[in-house]
């Protein structure tokens, strides 16, 4: 959870491509829980962006605020991503609702450096937030396209912009 009447965000998985010698990856995309400072439920924020610059030329983001974020509660979290200079897809659900389906260009040049599918990061805002923030992972599967009994894909459930 995130502390309420702050602008905050969490991150859930990422994954970088390796950069240049001596500078930043060429290019990631990562799944994030953000609040605003309103108090409206907290929502769903995917992004890509090249070498690590927010508002990067060719970035791209969608936001879900229509699926809930699940709270204090176990869910099922589904992702699904193919890497391509041109024709990959990112795709995830919570709890059997799409936050993203992305389709093109999901890779610089290089490939996947690193991948965190569990990365628990709040940012250097929250480094002296009082309380514990962890997510507890159960049951991983790991597969080479969107299995079979994947929740379904919905529409209008997100907006996805390019920058």
């Amino acid at each position: 959870v995130l502390p309420k009447g702050e602008k905050k965000f969490r991150q859930v998985m990422e994954w970088k491509e390796t950069g240049p010698a001596g500078e930043r990856s060429d290019f990631r995309w990562n799944f994030n829980i953000r609040r605003e400072k309103d108090g409206t439920p907290p929502y769903w924020a995917t992004s890509a962006q090249f070498g690590d610059l927010q508002g990067s030329p060719d970035a791209w983001e969608c936001i879900a605020k229509n699926v809930q974020v699940p709270v204090g509660k176990w869910f099922l979290f589904e992702v699904f991503w193919k890497q391509d200079q041109k024709d990959g897809r990112v795709w995830a659900a919570a709890d059997g609702k799409t936050f993203v389906d992305y389709r093109g260009q999901t890779q610089e040049d290089t490939g996947l450096f690193v991948w965190w599918p569990f990365k628990v990061y709040v940012g250097t805002a929250l480094n002296n937030y009082p309380n514990p923030l962890y997510q507890w992972v159960d049951d991983v599967e790991l597969w080479s396209d969107i299995p079979a009994d994947a929740s379904a894909p919905q529409s209008n459930t997100f907006t996805c912009e390019t920058f």
